[in-house]
């Protein structure tokens, strides 16, 4: 990663609320691009000096109802691969936390024996983590 770049996580119920206000936008704007095509702005409407603007009024409604439900497509999106992230963060937590439990017993030579004068059954003693969670111990 380069330096400067940070990690943001984002809420998935956050971008699945963002995700269904821009649909509902999209949904308007597609209402306004859908009146317009069925009665078109007359270019007559604003007058010889503004006539140039009715095409390009209608095309950006239309644009812009494209762009809102791509931008909605692509927040869900996001949402769902962020939701799948998180799930694999927990179990790969999981699995390294299971793994440094393993490794405390065998360095240990019996699962719950002491591993130090003095420290109690399974605590590994000198590096610190309990044999059975493989968490740190704070003395």
């Amino acid at each position: 990663m380069a330096d400067g770049t940070e990690i943001i996580a984002i809420d998935p119920e956050i971008l699945h609320k963002v995700a269904s206000e821009l649909t509902a936008v999209g949904e308007r704007v597609g209402e306004v691009d859908a009146r317009i095509r069925s009665n078109p702005i007359a270019p007559g409407a604003f007058g010889l000096m503004n006539a140039w603007m009715a095409p390009p009024i209608s095309a950006l409604i239309s644009h812009t109802a494209e762009v809102v439900q791509v931008t909605a497509q692509l927040a869900t999106a996001v949402g769902a691969a962020t939701e799948a992230s998180a799930g694999d963060f927990e179990r790969n937590e999981q699995t390294i936390v299971s793994g440094l439990g393993s490794l405390g017993q065998q360095l240990d030579g019996t699962p719950g024996a002491s591993g130090t004068p003095g420290t109690p059954a399974g605590l590994s003693g000198p590096d610190g983590l309990d044999a059975t969670s493989g968490r740190a111990i704070l003395r």
